[in-house]
């Protein structure tokens, strides 16, 4: 459930989400709004 609310918010705010959990690229798969980014893929 947390996960979905820092996503909402994410979305609200039009915020990049940066994560290393692969729950949020699940969500983002679904909900193209979310502009999301895993940090161990950083350059």
């Amino acid at each position: 459930m947390a996960d979905y609310v820092v996503a909402a918010t994410a979305i609200r705010l039009k915020l990049v989400l940066l994560h290393e959990d692969g729950d949020f690229e699940t969500i983002a798969r679904f909900v193209p709004e979310l502009k999301q980014q895993r940090i161990s893929t950083l350059p």
